[in-house]
């Protein structure tokens, strides 16, 4: 629980009391006292208060007044709190060499359809890539291809060890894992940062929520013992980043028509995307294929859009809104600020943009056109051949 406590010199005067005012901002602490009765101290006890009702991520501003025979003293100093702190959370899990692989499979990856990888590509120990740009579509990738090679196989092994490092993970506090129940289903839920364990399958019908409550860094780990099966979207909101949720599946994930994917997918088995899947995130199956169909994966790049239409539907990339009303809307992809009137319906962002009379796109990071990708798989050296051994002899013999 988050606390804020505050101690001040205590007044010379007899049979004096105090109240303990708040604000957000420098000089607005609010009227009423937070203090729910007048605070009395004993001779010889510091005054002290402590605030239990403040949100993480937050800064707050106090002030204090003392009170003898109903008379009000000034206000003391104000104090500024720096950013309230989060309680300790679930640590992230290191992919290491497979941090730049949008789709990465064990023994086949099979696009059939005009999919769109943002990363490098790759299959291990498989040799078989099949309807991407080599050899000849219809799929395109923006990084480097690897088939059994070095790098591949290097990031397959970092892969399996990110699985069985999440599969020990507890929550940050040390607790265990939040056990979601055998064969359920989350759709509809909203879950706040941790490690949940569902020791049967998984299943994800219309929206999950994942809410960081205003902490960027927060992170999910979802520890299943069988199948992930979705249809539906993952939500994520109040500061929550793909980058920081963690799927892993004990066999196969299947990501249904028109499903709209957030977080790192790490299969013991096999993921097959349906038509229309889009992921925002990676996929990395470990011992067995991945199968695309007209699927763009792709790891967001924060970008803020400002937005200027009245009753306008239109498109930036892959990303389309409806604005029913209103001449101003922001929102903050990838949907963690969506104010009334303004509803995304399609994610990831891919690229391009879209305008007309009454539109005006601003985007911060990255600019515009500026392409949106994984970084590069990192370079993985040859192994050497060892040394020939020295020194031996015969100990004994019987």
């Amino acid at each position: 629980m988050s606390q804020v406590t505050l101690n001040w010199n205590p007044n010379v005067e007899l049979n004096v009391s105090y109240d303990v005012f708040r604000g957000a901002s420098s000089n607005k602490e609010g009227l009423l006292p937070l203090n729910p009765s007048p605070l009395v101290f004993a001779s010889g006890v510091e005054p002290n208060f402590t605030d239990s009702t403040v949100l993480p991520g937050s800064r707050y501003f106090y002030r204090v007044a003392a009170f003898v025979g109903g008379l009000e003293s000034p206000f003391s100093n104000e104090v500024e709190t720096v950013f309230v702190p989060f309680p300790p959370g679930v640590a992230g899990l290191s992919l290491g060499r497979a941090s730049g692989f949008g789709v990465l499979a064990a023994t086949t990856l099979t696009n059939t359809g005009a999919s769109e990888v943002r990363g490098d590509i790759g299959v291990a120990p498989g040799t078989s890539i099949v309807g991407f740009d080599t050899p000849g579509g219809p799929g395109f990738f923006t990084g480097s291809e690897h088939i059994d090679d070095f790098v591949a196989i290097a990031a397959q092994a970092d892969a399996l060890a990110a699985y069985n490092a999440g599969l020990l993970a507890k929550n940050g506090d040390g607790s265990a894992p939040t056990n979601l129940g055998t064969a359920v289903d989350i759709g509809g839920r909203t879950l706040a940062p941790g490690v949940y364990v569902a020791p049967d399958s998984l299943g994800i019908t219309g929206n999950v929520v994942l809410d960081a409550n205003g902490n960027a860094d927060a992170v999910w780990i979802f520890q299943v013992g069988t199948a992930i099966t979705m249809a539906g979207a993952i939500v994520l909101r109040g500061g929550a980043q793909a980058a920081n949720v963690y799927w892993l599946a004990g066999s196969a994930a299947t990501i249904g028509t028109g499903s709209i994917f957030s977080g790192i997918l790490i299969a013991k088995t096999s993921i097959t995307l349906v038509t229309g899947a889009n992921i925002d995130g990676q996929l990395l199956a470990l011992t067995g294929a991945i199968t695309m169909q007209a699927n763009n994966v792709a790891m967001f790049i924060p970008i803020t859009l400002v937005i200027y239409a009245h009753g306008k539907f239109f498109g930036l990339g892959s990303i389309f809104f409806d604005c029913a009303s209103g001449t101003y809307q922001e929102v903050i992809v990838p949907g963690t600020t969506s104010p009334a009137g303004t509803t995304i319906i399609y994610n990831p962002v891919i690229g391009g943009t879209t305008q007309d009379g009454s539109v005006i796109w601003q985007t911060l990071d990255p600019p515009i056109g500026s392409p949106l990708q994984l970084p590069p798989s990192q370079p993985v050296a040859a192994p050497t051949q060892p040394a020939a051994p020295t020194g031996l002899f015969i100990k004994s013999e019987s």
